[in-house]
């Protein structure tokens, strides 16, 4: 599964500076081809900062294997356009295995925000991301079906704030 949510500037606390996208991810490992995704990538910039990347791998058998400190490293992409992807090397992956994580892009305006593709390199059975917004903003969800999945939506009122799920 994917799963995100994001939170506009201005939504529920007070004073937020800035709107954040948290993701949560779940990648079956099934076959011995698939191993290879034990390295997870993200992009990110001095404007699309990236903060708190949590994973573990989870074995059929129960076993959990968390992330250790220094499986995490970052290069730079472009120094001019100061962009860069973090890198996350999975411990024991292996067919069978769980990859567990979640990480958080944090920007400072409330108008940027890159597509949700709920399906890109890799086939996902569950994909959600809810856009929670101060009520005081108009926005209008666009959606693309192009598999003819049937994707489905929601807008709902919730404590004074819109709720959008596409």
């Amino acid at each position: 599964f994917k799963k995100s949510e994001f939170l506009m500037m201005g939504y529920g606390t007070q004073g937020a500076i800035s709107s954040s996208l948290l993701v949560k991810v779940r990648t079956k490992i099934l076959t011995e081809e698939g191993k290879s995704r034990g390295e997870v990538s993200v992009a990110h910039s001095d404007f699309v900062r990236l903060q708190g990347f949590q994973g573990r791998t989870v074995h059929a058998d129960g076993r959990t294997l968390p992330l250790p400190a220094d499986s995490k490293f970052e290069r730079k992409i472009s120094a001019r356009q100061k962009r860069a992807v973090t890198s996350v090397a999975f411990p024991g992956v292996e067919v069978g295995a769980m990859l567990d994580y979640q990480y958080e892009l944090r920007f400072d305006t409330m108008y940027y925000l890159e597509p949700w593709y709920f399906s890109d390199e890799l086939p996902v059975l569950f994909s959600e991301v809810t856009f929670k917004i101060p009520a005081v903003v108009q926005v209008k969800a666009w959606s693309s079906d192009p598999f003819k999945v049937g994707l489905k939506t929601e807008t709902r009122v919730e404590d004074g704030f819109s709720v959008h799920r596409p």
